[in-house]
């Protein structure tokens, strides 16, 4: 499988509220993906991937190694930068990496997630919105939340 690696600059967005997540793998002895089931907004009960704010003067990828370690205690390698998901309606951006987990150790939840866990391609968690109640103006959070899982499933499919 080749990922291309998005080589738009890494300065800083116009748009107000950064965040930067990161898909992080394990590859032993199958690959599977670090999920989270956040417990703050947007997504609030939903698995998806360490994510959070950038903060003032912070590179993208150092708050997604940051956030990864913050929300699971899980540290990761170099990452790729995948893809800068926006939303210019809202405001928002999210720039997505991809790194390997260099620690073998099982995730913590910690921060703003209920629950930290490993899945293969075969358990992810599917987008079950039963019960979660997503205000009008955090909707755009559901596009960023599918454009990530896709980019997930591509990661975890064997090549």
């Amino acid at each position: 499988m080749i990922i291309q690696e998005d080589n738009r600059s890494l300065t800083a967005s116009s748009l107000e509220t950064r965040g930067a997540g990161v898909i992080a793998i394990k590859d032993n002895p199958i690959k599977q993906v670090l999920l989270v089931k956040r417990l703050d907004k947007p997504l609030i009960g939903l698995w998806t991937v360490p994510m959070g704010h950038i903060e003032q003067k912070e590179l993208p990828e150092d708050a997604a190694k940051r956030e990864l370690l913050e929300e699971t205690g899980i540290r990761i390698d170099h990452l790729i930068r995948l893809s800068n998901i926006e939303n210019r309606q809202e405001h928002v951006s999210l720039t997505l990496f991809l790194g390997n987990v260099i620690e073998d150790k099982n995730p913590i939840a910690n921060d703003d997630v209920s629950q930290a866990d490993y899945f293969t391609i075969d358990d992810l968690p599917l987008l079950n919105l039963q019960g979660i109640d997503i205000p009008r103006n955090e909707v755009w959070a559901l596009e960023f939340q599918r454009r990530i899982m896709n980019f997930v499933k591509k990661v975890l499919i064997p090549t």
